[in-house]
């Protein structure tokens, strides 16, 4: 019996964190800024076509930083022995923070000449990244979770 379980291998909390993380955090966002585009009464199709190419922009960006800076960031917090839920929080909350400034570099670099909408740019990115920080750093906070020892096995040292 014990075979069978070895020979099902299921993935690990790790990979579902970071196959879950940006999704979860794009679509928080989106839908926070579909409630705020609905509370100031936009034109309908604007704000789909908006949220629609922030949703995927997002989720590209979150899924980049993951793999440039996430998967690093996991396996240097694993080689310290940094694996408890604040830790794990605290990678999260990294990559969205990374993420949200990409997003106001990328906006940034949009805008230009003396007209430009700066100062919404970078006040909306920074609304963004702190919710793709919480957002993603909960995400990781509760599917990553650390191994709890073996009651046995704490018994039997002190025996």
């Amino acid at each position: 019996m014990n075979d069978n379980k070895r020979r099902r291998r299921k993935p690990s909390r790790v990979v579902i964190a970071f196959a879950a993380g940006p999704p979860a955090a794009a679509a928080a966002t989106t839908i926070l800024f579909l409630l705020l585009g609905l509370a100031f009464e936009d034109d309908g199709e604007v704000l789909a076509l908006i949220l629609g190419v922030l949703f995927v922009g997002l989720l590209v960006l979150g899924y980049l930083v993951s793999m440039i800076m996430g998967i690093p960031g996991y396996l240097l917090f694993r080689r310290r022995g940094w694996l408890a839920r604040r830790h794990c929080f605290l990678l999260g909350a990294a990559i969205g923070i990374l993420c949200g400034a990409c997003f106001a570099l990328t906006g940034l670099g949009q805008a230009g000449g003396h007209d430009s909408q700066a100062s919404n740019i970078i006040l909306a990115s920074v609304f963004i990244a702190i919710v793709l920080a919480a957002v993603m750093g909960l995400v990781f906070a509760l599917v990553i979770r650390p191994r709890r020892l073996n009651v046995d096995e704490v018994a039997s040292t002190f025996d």
